[in-house]
Parts: structure tokens; C-alpha cells; sequence
């Protein structure tokens, strides 16, 4: 089923890199949507934030129609350099996405996570590092990964759906994710392969696979 493993992937190379565009103000950041490729658009979140030892923050989370694919989401982050915002980056490839979090751990990492449309609900979410060198934003690669992780799978599992990230805690100096996985037989909604636990460092810019904690299925109980 390589295709479905490789989708998020294809959907990266269309996702807006990290770019830092000319100061803005963030006057209306609460109720009045920036920088948007959106129709109808609402803010429904919006916030600042700070974390130790860096530059701040601001995003906007975004909800609207998009042209071609009717109901859409987007986040739009901001950064602040020397008392002036600037654009850092924005995303539309989702349909919906959640309040963000922050890891404090090193790096320091700031996530908003979402999901695109359709049964898949594969990963729309958008994951920052700070560069303590560069004293600046990273926006991080979140997709590579997908291309070998197949094979860290038991043969004849697989990956079918978006995972559940988890950058809240920093097991020594890894992250994680979790995800269902099926087997060629089983139906999009219910997956019958166990489950596994994938674990990530941030190297390069980009999500590294690691280790693979794989849980067989739990018995039915007769």
C-alpha cells in the first residue's frame, strides 16, 4: 500500500516553506484574518507566545473555504525579530487544526497539530524548532520520514491513516508517535495489526525515524 504511505508526503511538497516576509501588525489578531488564501475566513484561535530564551511567537488559527476544496483550515504563524512581527509561515493543507504546543525541552519545539479532509485524516501538522546558533524560527521537516518507515514494520503491516504526534515530553532526546496499523485485508475503519510507537530525534531540520515499538492486538474478550 505504498501509495497511501507515501500521500503526506506528496501533500508536503506543496506546503509553504519557512519565510520571513516584511513587518506586519498584529493589531486585529484576534478577530480579523492575516495573510490568508481563504474565503469566508474566521479567526478561531489566537494567541502570543514565549518561550525561554527565544524570540516570541504569534499565530492565528484560521477557518474558512478554500476554492477547490470547500471547507478548509489554516494556521498562520508570526515571529518577532527586534520588536517588529513577520510572517514566518502559513498553511492551508488542512481542514482542521488544534491549539498549539510547546516542548521547552532542547530544541525547543512549538507544534500546532492538524488533520487534512477524508477518511485518511492524514497529519496537517506544522512544527517549529528554534535555532539557538541562528537565534531564530526552523520550521521542520515533518513528512520525509513516511518514505522508510515500512520498513521498520512487521511484514505485512502497514500505515494507512495519519499518526498521533506527541512533542510534549522528551524521552531522552527522543520524540514519538503513535499509530494504528493494518493489515491488506482489513477495511479502512478498522485496523486489525496492533499498534506502534515511533520514535523520532529532530536532525537537520527534519523528523528522523528511529525505533519502532510494535503492540500485537489485544485479544477480544469471549
Amino acid at each position: 500500500m505504498l501509495p497511501r504511505l507515501l500521500l503526506p508526503a506528496l501533500v508536503a511538497a506543496l506546503l509553504p516553506g519557512t519565510t520571513l516576509a516584511a513587518p506586519v501588525s498584529l493589531k486585529s489578531l484576534g478577530d480579523t484574518c492575516l495573510e490568508t488564501t481563504l474565503k469566508n475566513c474566521t479567526v478561531a484561535a489566537a494567541g502570543y507566545v514565549a518561550p525561554r530564551d527565544t524570540n516570541r511567537l504569534a499565530y492565528q488559527i484560521q477557518s474558512g473555504v478554500d476554492e477547490y476544496e470547500g471547507m478548509a483550515g489554516g494556521v498562520v504563524v508570526f515571529a518577532e525579530t527586534d520588536g517588529a512581527w513577520e510572517l514566518l509561515a502559513s498553511d492551508f493543507n488542512g481542514v482542521w487544526y488544534q491549539l498549539p504546543r510547546l516542548s521547552e525541552a532542547e530544541p525547543i519545539l512549538f507544534h500546532l497539530p492538524g488533520v487534512t479532509a477524508g477518511t485518511g485524516s492524514f497529519n496537517a501538522d506544522v512544527l517549529f524548532e528554534f535555532s539557538a546558533d541562528d537565534k531564530e524560527w526552523r520550521r521542520v521537516d515533518m513528512d520525509s520520514w513516511w518514505e522508510g518507515v515500512e520498513a521498520k514494520l512487521p511484514k505485512g503491516l502497514e500505515i494507512w491513516k495519519g499518526v498521533t504526534y506527541d512533542f510534549g515530553e522528551n524521552y531522552w532526546g527522543e520524540y514519538v508517535a503513535r499509530t494504528s496499523l493494518w493489515q491488506e485485508t482489513d477495511a479502512n475503519c478498522c485496523p486489525t495489526g496492533g499498534s506502534a510507537v515511533i520514535h523520532f530525534t529532530v536532525e537537520d531540520g527534519a523528523l528522523k525515524a528511529g525505533d519502532v515499538e510494535y503492540e500485537e492486538p489485544k485479544e477480544e474478550a469471549e
